[in-house]
């Protein structure tokens, strides 16, 4: 038999043993495009980190997804390949933002950037 008391002093105590114990990370990604190809930089790029260091990268001039941090190597080819064409399918979306706010600002040249950061 467990009484409404009873039953919070073992919910508060769950909760605290699983705030001590799990460990909180802040993963962060970086997506980017820029306008014009003569500047020198990929037009698209992707760089991930976890508590800001840096784990993985991907740009528009290799058109992969590559670890950064050596514990990243621990994963699988299907991973790798799922996140190569989730970038390959980002790049036109960003290369047309980029555009976009040209336009908007009614801007022909000159280097221009959008990005994105999401985590």
């Amino acid at each position: 038999y467990i009484t409404h008391r009873r039953m919070f002093s073992l919910l508060l105590l769950i909760l605290g043993v699983s705030g001590v114990c799990s460990d909180s990370h802040t993963p962060r990604y970086y997506n980017t495009a820029v306008s014009g190809k003569g500047s020198g930089l990929p037009e698209y790029s992707e760089v991930g980190y976890v508590d800001d260091q840096q784990i993985v990268h991907y740009n528009s001039d290799s058109h992969l997804q590559r670890p950064v941090a050596p514990w990243m190597n621990n994963e699988g080819a299907e991973y790798w390949e799922r996140e190569t064409q989730r970038n390959k399918g980002n790049e036109p979306v960003f290369r047309h933002n980029v555009r976009t706010a040209m336009s908007r600002f009614n801007q022909t040249g000159g280097l221009h950037s959008y990005q994105w950061m999401y985590g």
